[in-house]
This record gives C-alpha cells, structure tokens and sequence, in this order.
C-alpha cells in the first residue's frame, strides 16, 4: 500500500511524499523480511528515480529516511492521511468536478 502511495504521489508531483512513502515500505518490507515481488520492481525504480531528481540527492535521502524512521503504526496513519492534490479540473479546464 504505501508503495502504491509512493507512485501516486510521484505521479502528481508530490515528491517528498513520494519519498517517504517508498522509504516507510523499504523498512516495513526490510523488518518482515519480505521481499518486494519483481513485477513491482521496474516500475518502483523508475518512480523512485523521478523522486530522487525531482528533489535532488540531499532532500531525497531526508525524505526516505524520514520514512524509514517511521513506525509500523505511524506509516499506517501516513497511508491512509488523506493527500492535498489541489483543484481538480475538468478537461474543458473549469475548477471543480463536472
């Protein structure tokens, strides 16, 4: 779950969401040792590599740290905190949902 977070979040350019995210699942996974399945694997390395440049090396490793640290119970809270995605628009580009 918070992988699939990390991969929306990237995806609407919230990157330090993103981030922290990947890195709460590393450690969730590393503590159980599970292992993440390779069908996952490509996609969460390209979303991780458009966090990284998106941020730049040094915000990027303060950010999954940040999600490392994490506990069990605090990456559970952060996956299911709502996410401020701004205005949505429609396609004729109107705020709001038409």
């Amino acid at each position: 779950m918070l992988d699939k977070l990390g991969d929306l979040a990237q995806s609407l350019d919230r990157h330090e969401l993103a981030a922290k995210a990947f890195g709460a699942a590393d450690a969730i996974r590393e503590s159980i040792g599970a292992l993440l399945a390779p069908s996952g694997r490509a996609d969460r390395e390209r979303s991780l590599a458009a966090v990284r440049v998106a941020l730049g090396e040094a915000a990027f490793a303060a950010a999954w740290a940040a999600g490392r640290a994490m506990t069990l119970e605090q990456a559970a809270e952060y996956a299911v905190t709502p996410m401020d995605i701004g205005p949505l628009t429609s396609q004729r580009g109107e705020r709001g949902l038409t």
